[in-house]
């Protein structure tokens, strides 16, 4: 994480004053990852298209190194998840260095882990509204993929903290 959305965390200001969903356990193949991603944003896209998003690599369960962001497109985020190579290629090669993008209003914040061997089950949580919530879980259920979890936001994550 950077050092405002490592502040809202400890706050439980948005993103992570509502809810996360995630699966448990974690995705199991590249190629379900990039589906279940590609999903995420095509809601998020729809509801929040007209935020700007930025993207960072987040530490907070390897060593919750601080780093910092930079500006992504809705463009970029649909190439990474066209395919599970392409996904790969956006995450760093550290163990749990999760991609994160986040909406620069703070109303939604996704984040995906893919390991380096794909037999190693992958990470994958969003926060955001209820509404964009239950869109994703109803988009994932109707595409085949079980029911994931919703929890609450800022104890998922600081339970997730290195």
């Amino acid at each position: 994480m950077n050092d405002e959305l490592t502040q809202r965390l400890q706050k439980a200001l948005p993103p992570f004053d509502g809810n996360v969903l995630h699966f448990m356990p974690s995705i199991a193949s590249r190629s379900q990852l990039a589906h279940v991603v590609a999903i995420a944003i095509r809601v998020l896209h729809r509801r929040h298209g007209d935020t700007d998003i930025l993207v960072l690599e987040d530490w907070i369960e390897h060593d919750d190194w601080i780093s910092t962001e930079r500006p992504c497109s809705w463009a970029e985020l649909d190439k990474w998840a066209s395919t599970p190579a392409t996904l790969a290629s956006s995450c760093s090669d550290d163990w749990r260095v999760h991609t994160l993008v986040y909406a620069a209003d703070f109303t939604a914040c996704l984040r995906y882990w893919v390991d380096t061997d794909d037999d190693v089950r992958h990470g994958f949580d969003v926060c955001g509204d209820v509404q964009s919530l239950h869109e994703i879980e109803a988009a994932l259920i109707a595409e085949g993929f079980d029911k994931p979890v919703i929890a609450n936001a800022s104890e998922y994550f600081i339970d997730r903290m290195a």
